[in-house]
């Protein structure tokens, strides 16, 4: 593996001055990085990161002696933009790593922006995002011939908990495959909301915990259960909740249960 990443490395153009790399890291399986991703960890000097302090074989993809920072979820990006600053004008390659995708339900957005506010370059590297990387590891077909013709990715609740806009999803969930990140702490107030919003509490509902990692979860249900099952079970984040017609895993596709 260090043969072809420094291969890939050997190609691939180290940033210009002053530019800052936002890379997305995908849904937690190291397998998912992308190259470039893996690329830009091995050239920087220093690394920003905003999901946590944890053990994390993503880590070995830095040369050793890279300093490792990590960002506060509650800070401000003001005050992001203040830790990064030093580093870059010291002359030293960064990245800023985020878990999934930089711009699907991270706040990856909005430190970049201030970045580029505050004049410097950068860069956004895209990850595979979870709900993708889910359904791949549970053998749920996001979308389906004559079944769901249509995919919406929602937030289950904002940072302060706020209810869905449910009406829309629920037309959703009744003609496509509606999945909702953020929501496993939310569950039986949004099953509420969609089945008021006239979406059968029969509809099938999936919820996948820790997804593409050794300690994936799978529970299965419908809208009006699946909340009760979530709580018997003691799902956690992070967690992502599959709702439609085809949001039920289909057993021939379901490959990573039986390895």
């Amino acid at each position: 593996m260090d043969k072809v990443l420094s291969a890939f490395v050997g190609r691939t153009e180290p940033l210009p001055d002053r530019t800052i790399s936002v890379v997305g890291l995908g849904p937690g399986d190291p397998g998912l990085i992308t190259i470039k991703a893996a690329v830009r960890m091995r050239q920087a000097e220093a690394a920003f990161y905003d999901f946590g302090d944890q053990p994390w074989a993503i880590w070995d993809l830095l040369a050793p002696g890279v300093e490792r920072v990590l960002v506060p979820c509650e800070i401000p990006t003001a005050d992001i933009v203040k830790m990064i600053r030093p580093h870059v004008e010291a002359g030293r390659r960064i990245v800023y790593l985020t878990a999934g995708d930089p711009l699907v339900f991270e706040r990856a957005d909005s430190v970049a922006e201030a970045l580029v506010e505050a004049g410097f370059a950068i860069e956004i590297v895209p990850g595979l995002t979870s709900a993708l990387a889910a359904a791949a590891y549970t053998g749920i077909p996001l979308t389906g011939h004559g079944v769901a013709g249509a995919l919406c990715l929602a937030a289950g609740a904002n940072h302060h908990g706020s209810r869905i806009p449910a009406a829309s999803l629920a037309t959703m969930a009744g003609s496509g495959t509606l999945v909702l990140y953020i929501a496993e702490e939310h569950l039986q107030r949004v099953s509420e909301d969609l089945q008021a919003c006239g979406l059968s509490g029969q509809t099938p509902a999936t919820i996948v915990e820790d997804a593409t990692e050794a300690s994936q979860h799978v529970i299965e249900g419908s809208v009006d259960t699946l909340a009760a099952e979530a709580s018997r079970t003691r799902i956690k984040s992070p967690a992502l909740v599959f709702i439609g017609a085809n949001a039920a895993p289909r057993v021939r596709l379901n490959w990573f249960k039986r390895h």
